[in-house]
């Protein structure tokens, strides 16, 4: 290979950056996981991991009580992992979880299996008690409610899920005091009549854009202006 000489200049400002990233990153816990790339973690400031909501499964009676939970043999692994090697961040509450993607389909399709219809008391009753055996997984591995978020709904679309909207979150506010919720949304999702109004029972949104949008600076902050509102 051909090398080149590039001439280079270098000036170095008179100000430190702060050792802590501005931003949290994010990304998957999984079996590649390794205490050998922990500290490459660290030195991006990589301190938020995913846990999937797939591997919380449940049975439920015909009132919508739990009749027995259990993590998924898949995910079993992954959670004992990530919490060994995170077990001095965790007892030291330096980094966070997030449970996605999207916690309320997983869990009235793929563990509910639709068994009762939405807003019926029953799929309320198998909805919070399903969140909160969830919570007591996780503070079985140190990951108490300060440490971790429900993402409740992946970039949701406002004509199919708005009507659960306010009701998968004020369920949690209202049963399980502490525990955070998210809705990752993006700018070219209208703000719809379901997303505004569970606005004052969720405590994060996660703003997804995308770079194939032209004027998505525009918009986009206008998005978040009329969010914010």
């Amino acid at each position: 290979v051909q090398t080149k000489t590039i001439p280079l200049s270098l000036e170095i400002l008179p100000f430190a950056l702060d050792p802590k990233p501005v931003l949290p990153l994010n990304g998957f816990s999984n079996p590649a996981f390794s205490k050998e790339c922990l500290p490459i973690l660290d030195e991006i400031g990589f301190n938020v991991y995913m846990l999937s909501p797939h591997m919380l499964r449940a049975e439920f009676d015909e009132k919508g009580h739990i009749i027995k939970s259990w993590i998924h043999p898949n995910q079993m692994p992954i959670l004992t992992l990530t919490a060994d090697l995170l077990k001095e961040k965790i007892r030291n509450k330096e980094c966070s979880f997030l449970i996605g993607y999207d916690s309320y389909y997983t869990f009235y399709h793929v563990i509910l299996k639709k068994k009762f219809p939405e807003h019926s008391p029953e799929w309320r009753t198998a909805w919070s008690e399903w969140i909160g055996a969830f919570d007591k997984i996780l503070s079985q591995y140190g990951i108490t409610k300060d440490l971790y978020t429900h993402e409740l709904q992946d970039e949701p679309d406002g004509k199919k899920v708005g009507h659960v909207m306010k009701a998968i979150a004020q369920i949690i506010k209202q049963d399980h005091p502490g525990i955070r919720t998210a809705i990752t949304i993006t700018p070219y999702i209208s703000l719809c009549k379901g997303l505004i109004e569970c606005a004052p029972f969720v405590d994060e949104f996660i703003i997804y854009g995308s770079t194939g949008l032209p004027d998505y600076q525009t918009n986009g902050t206008d998005y978040i202006t009329e969010l914010k509102k």
